[in-house]
């Protein structure tokens, strides 16, 4: 998923148990109007998939 977030919804997503954000343009120096909140200025991010490792029980 590709979204544009401002910093304060970027970390929203950033807590988001088995998901990361990666910037998709580092060099991107023009802010565009966040996705989530549509008021605050932000970096086009891709919201990816982490996989979760289960903890051995004993």
């Amino acid at each position: 998923m590709l979204l544009c977030l401002c910093p304060v919804c970027r970390d929203q997503f950033a807590g988001i148990p088995g998901t990361y954000l990666k910037r998709v343009d580092k060099e991107q120096n023009v802010k565009e109007t966040c996705t989530y909140c549509g008021i605050r200025k932000g970096y086009d991010y891709r919201v990816l998939r982490r996989k979760v490792r289960k903890e051995k029980q004993e």
